[in-house]
């Protein structure tokens, strides 16, 4: 009997006995499974109703609230069951779930790890999303290790797949964030996590065309990706495309408003857009959430040059260069300030001019260097020293 056939039979039961709290469960769960959601949602207002403390019904509703991404309702009804006593494996996964949708990762950690303590409990979706929180809360070694094991128990899992081509693009093994990403892709070719994978792999490599198909794939599946915005923004600024790149990005920060990569290269965006003003909002939002950021400190010297204030400049290059002696932002407003002054005006009308100066005697220039700098992702959410 198939999900409709079986709806069918339990509809008539039901108009025999319409009160029956069981019958009704029973429905909702087959129009969880088969829809439509209305439907669910409709007899379970009914249910509620005539059975306001039943809790199957509440987790029931918890359900429908996640399938209609109202991940704040659902999580309020889970947290409720809790508080009464109604604790179970889908309890806890759900409020994961619905905290990780809404970005809260050590909020679903927590819960997560509640489950994880019986490994009889344990299942693939779970241990998924443990590993996803782990990535993105930067326990990065526990990640890998986790994630190799997930490989022998779920070798054929297109989810777990693109999840492990987005912890080694982060750790920087290239090649086998590309073999994930390609595998995920032959299982899900929605795959969101290896899309983005694939996007950011083509970005370094300059392939800014086939990067930003790859991240248009990934916000059409998921809209609210701070990760694909912040891709499609790099791929525009690289293309020389200062105003869409600036419109991509400030989409990345308004999603990823602790992600201090994603500030930054919106500050590149606006210095190539001739905001100056702009690009210093964005660089002083950096030394708010992060005083010790050596390329903020660097990129606001350049920024200082800009406008003229030599002085505050050469106090921000010697900050920065103590925090990190290999600062690119910093290293290249040093080149700048001590060119002869009829250079170093040349260079801070000319973007061109600065983006091209190089840096070392090996003729690597501020370009070639954000390049890399703006190509290396951290996890969405974490921060990262330069």
């Amino acid at each position: 009997m198939n999900l409709h056939q079986q709806i069918d039979s339990l509809t008539k039961f039901l108009q025999s006995d319409p009160t029956n709290p069981h019958i009704m469960a029973d429905l909702v769960d087959l129009y969880l499974q088969a829809g439509p959601l209305e439907n669910a949602r409709e007899l379970l207002e009914i249910g509620m109703a005539a059975y306001p403390d039943n809790p199957r019904f509440k987790f029931q509703l918890a359900n429908v609230c996640l399938s209609d991404a109202d991940f704040e309702t659902a999580q309020k009804l889970l947290e409720e069951l809790l508080e009464s006593g109604f604790d179970n494996i889908g309890v806890q996964y759900n409020i994961a779930l619905a905290s990780a949708m809404q970005n809260n990762m050590e909020k679903a950690h927590k819960h997560l790890q509640q489950i994880r303590q019986n490994p009889e409990d344990r299942f693939a979706e779970g241990e998924i999303l443990y590993l996803r929180s782990l990535h993105h809360l930067g326990q990065i070694d526990e990640a890998l290790e986790l994630g190799s094991s997930l490989t022998e128990a779920y070798k054929n899992n297109g989810e777990l797949l693109g999840v492990l081509s987005l912890l080694h693009l982060d750790n920087q093994a290239f090649s086998l964030a590309r073999h994930y990403a390609e595998q995920a892709q032959q299982l899900q070719v929605n795959n969101l996590e290896s899309l983005s994978t694939l996007g950011t792999l083509y970005l370094d490599e300059m392939e800014t065309a086939l990067a930003k198909s790859y991240f248009d794939k990934a916000l059409a599946i998921q809209p609210q990706d701070g990760r694909a915005w912040l891709g499609l923004g790099l791929s525009e600024l690289l293309d020389q495309n200062p105003d869409q790149s600036t419109r991509h990005l400030e989409q990345a920060v308004q999603l990823m408003p602790d992600h201090l990569d994603s500030w930054h290269a919106l500050a590149w965006a606006k210095i190539s857009k001739g905001d100056i003003d702009g690009a210093e909002t964005a660089v002083n939002t950096i030394i708010q959430k992060e005083p010790a950021n050596a390329n903020a400190h660097g990129t606001l010297a350049i920024i200082k040059i800009m406008k003229g204030d030599k002085t505050a400049a050469h106090v921000l290059v010697d900050e920065a260069l103590r925090l990190d002696p290999t600062c690119f932002a910093a290293l290249a407003a040093q080149t700048i300030l001590r060119a002869p002054d009829s250079q170093a005006q040349d260079v801070r009308n000319n973007l061109d001019l600065l983006l091209s100066k190089p840096l070392f005697n090996d003729g690597v220039t501020v370009r070639d260097t954000l390049r890399k700098f703006i190509t290396k992702y951290t996890p969405a959410g974490k921060t990262t020293k330069h």
